[in-house]
């Protein structure tokens, strides 16, 4: 008998609230095993004389098709004898919805592209698919992953039996890199500069313009810790909980570190020398992006390739197009003895696909077999492109769209829905060969940085205590509320990070609050996954 007792009311009430805004088994693999040449990937389903079946799929997206598409529909119905019929729902109301639908009985066969904490949230009250007892039929997904990124995405994602519930989508690492930094290089040579490596030379460049321009400003976008990224790498620190590489590995809680206290100080000289944009937390992107239309940006941190862009929005502008991307300029250090430090992203996404309970049998292996052919290459181009000769035809090895799927004014056209994402998404595999095709600037700046340490940005996962979840949760929340206020005294003022007296001031309201017991519960939760 299922549980369904108390995250079900959490789901009822959420779906009242709604209404009412309206109206005014064994495993058969173990999932830690990780990657293992020993099995073979399936390419495509086999026995098409199956009779057809409807699979009902929840699907989160912003993409304004709705994947109802009849080129991708009928294909998954000739080659599975599925019908998969879709409720699309865009991600500001998809948890709202998806409560909604379990709540009254009226939830889907699959889940796609929901976040990963609703799915085992869900997955508590036994609603959703045990997928760790099907490993054996996703040989394709698991198989996507180098084994220690599959050990974490279970370490991760599975609950404390080891029990592993959702998908997450796999972005290519060809398509994803370290953010960069670019700069107007002539401009730094103009004032006898060096294009910068180190936050010391950045900041003399940028001294130096400023005396040329007044109006220099480094700008930022989405919020304080926005404006930290770049210069954390350079400093080889982080403001989150992360297991310092400096530390030995230790689980540290970034902020309060002397590397921390360094980044601070440094930022706190740009504040006050106006070389940081006053506005840098209010500032929205439209503003931002008016600072490089006026020519008052001279460094940028972002993702590789952008510098053609900003050379665009220079062109129009009547302004030189200077921007520069140089292999032995894209990441600084403030620590030249230790070298800069490049972004690692997760290997995973905190979204992804699940089936229901509605699934059994038949249902569910055919469900089982269709998701893991999406994750084969022939699986993944199709999710991308769609069928060869009708949606895209391969030009100079790369699939490209053809026909009425390029004319914007087609309904069925999928012009501008990517180039990015393809047609349907990419759903939960992207192609590895296609992206290293489709983003070469990304692809590149991993060949450039090989050698450069990474800082991991995934999450550290843990398996608390039902205790220990609770007041880890309740420290982390005061904890983290301390050290926003106090890294945004320390860049703007009226604290300083420099004097002894603020720092000291700050580290004793984070012990009083609980640090050195948070702390302890954070790393006594990681080591239990060994």
């Amino acid at each position: 008998m299922k549980k369904r007792t108390l995250s079900i009311l959490a789901a009822v009430a959420a779906a009242l609230a709604l209404m009412a805004s309206a109206c005014g088994g064994t495993p058969t693999a173990s999932p830690t095993d990780g990657p293992t040449s020993s099995v073979s990937p399936t390419a495509g389903p086999t026995g098409l004389s199956r009779d057809p079946i409807e699979i009902k799929v929840f699907r989160s997206s912003d993409m304004s098709q709705g994947y109802t598409d009849t080129l991708f529909v009928d294909h998954i119905r000739e080659k599975f004898g599925i019908t998969l019929k879709y409720t699309y729902v865009p991600s500001s109301v998809a948890t709202e919805k998806l409560n909604l639908s379990f709540a009254t009985n009226t939830y889907d066969d699959m889940l796609e592209l929901v976040s990963t904490g609703d799915v085992n949230r869900l997955a508590k009250d036994d609603f959703i698919v045990v997928l760790s007892d099907h490993l054996d039929k996703l040989s394709n997904y698991v198989n996507a992953y180098e084994p220690a990124d599959w050990k974490l995405l279970v370490d991760t994602l599975s609950d404390a039996r080891n029990r592993l519930y959702v998908l997450p989508v796999k972005e290519a690492r060809n398509s994803s890199s370290s953010y960069i930094w670019m700069f107007r290089s002539a401009e730094f040579e103009s004032v006898g500069k060096p294009v910068p490596k180190t936050v010391e030379e950045l900041y003399d460049g940028l001294k130096a313009l400023k005396a040329k321009n007044p109006n220099l400003t480094l700008p930022n976008r989405w919020g304080l810790f926005n404006a930290l990224e770049g210069f954390n790498l350079a400093f080889r620190t982080r403001f989150e909980v992360w297991k310092d590489p400096d530390a030995g590995g230790q689980i540290v809680y970034g902020a309060v570190t002397d590397k921390f206290r360094d980044l601070l100080k440094y930022m706190h000289r740009l504040y006050a020398e106006d070389i940081l944009s006053k506005e840098f937390i209010t500032m929205t992107s439209e503003q931002r992006m008016s600072q490089f239309s006026k020519g008052n940006v001279y460094a940028n941190f972002q993702f590789s390739g952008y510098e053609s862009t900003l050379n665009r929005i220079a062109k129009a502008a009547g302004l030189p197009e200077d921007w520069t991307a140089e292999d032995d300029y894209l990441v600084l250090t403030a620590y030249p003895e230790k070298g800069p430090m490049q972004q690692r992203w997760p290997a995973f996404y905190t979204f992804g696909v699940a089936l229901t309970d509605r699934l059994s049998g038949e249902n569910l292996d055919r469900a089982l077999e269709y998701v893991n052919w999406s994750c084969s290459e022939e699986g993944q181009i199709f999710h991308e492109f769609g069928v060869e000769g009708e949606s895209y035809e391969i030009k100079d090895g790369r699939p490209v769209y053809i026909g009425k799927y390029l004319d914007e004014k087609d309904p069925d056209s999928y012009f501008g829905l990517i180039q990015d994402y393809g047609p349907f998404g990419y759903y939960v595999i992207q192609n590895e060969d296609h992206a290293a095709l489709a983003y070469p600037g990304p692809a590149r700046t991993n060949i450039i940085l090989k050698d450069v340490e990474v800082m991991d940005y995934s999450a550290l996962p843990y398996r608390f205590t039902p205790e220990e979840e609770s007041r880890q949760a309740d420290l982390g929340i005061v904890l983290n509320q301390i050290r926003d206020e106090y890294i945004q005294s320390f860049i703007m003022g009226p604290k300083d990070p420099g004097l002894d007296a603020d720092w000291n001031e700050y580290l004793a309201k984070m012990q009083n609050a609980g640090l050195d017991e948070y702390m302890q519960i954070l790393r006594d939760a990681n080591a239990r996954l060994g």
